[in-house]
């Protein structure tokens, strides 16, 4: 039989548990994305994002949404890890929504078939870096890949603008 005191202080270390746990979870931002970082280095705020994957049977694979501040954007890449049969044109740059880019974009490439690859943008490369609060980078493809989309991340990291 447990003790009354035992069982006060089980009770006390299952709290401690469960509100670590509660302030702890992760955020969930379309549901495919890692946890967001922040750091603050003497009030600058620097947020970065990384996707787990790319989403399937779309020609937007990756959308990342920005910081609710108006944020600079410090890189930005996407990286397709497997090689399909398909050729595909790729394009990065920002919107208003996830359906597309309606901004400037960043650039983007073309991955022939059976390849990789990989495009980067830093804030140096950036035609207009600037990107306003809760708005979107994002990645599209010239074509849908369908079931066969390959797989790969998105990454960005925003700097806000104070």
């Amino acid at each position: 039989m447990i003790q009354p005191k035992n069982m006060m202080l089980l009770f006390i270390i299952l709290g401690i548990i469960g509100v670590s746990l509660w302030f702890l979870k992760p955020e969930q931002r379309l549901g495919s994305l890692l946890n967001s970082v922040v750091i603050n280095q003497g009030g600058i705020l620097t947020f970065g994002y990384k996707t787990i994957g790319l989403s399937r049977a779309t020609t937007t694979p990756c959308a990342i949404q920005s910081p609710s501040a108006t944020s600079s954007i410090v890189h930005a890449s996407f990286d397709v890890r497997t090689a399909t049969g398909t050729a595909n044109s790729t394009l990065m740059g920002t919107s208003t929504d996830t359906n597309g880019i309606d901004g400037l974009p960043f650039g983007g490439m073309l991955i022939p078939a059976n390849t990789r690859g990989t495009f980067v943008a830093t804030s140096t490369l950036l035609n207009n870096s600037i990107i306003s609060p809760s708005n979107w980078v994002i990645v599209t493809f010239g074509q849908s890949y369908g079931s066969t989309v390959p797989s790969g991340n998105c990454e960005v990291i925003f700097r806000a603008v104070c």
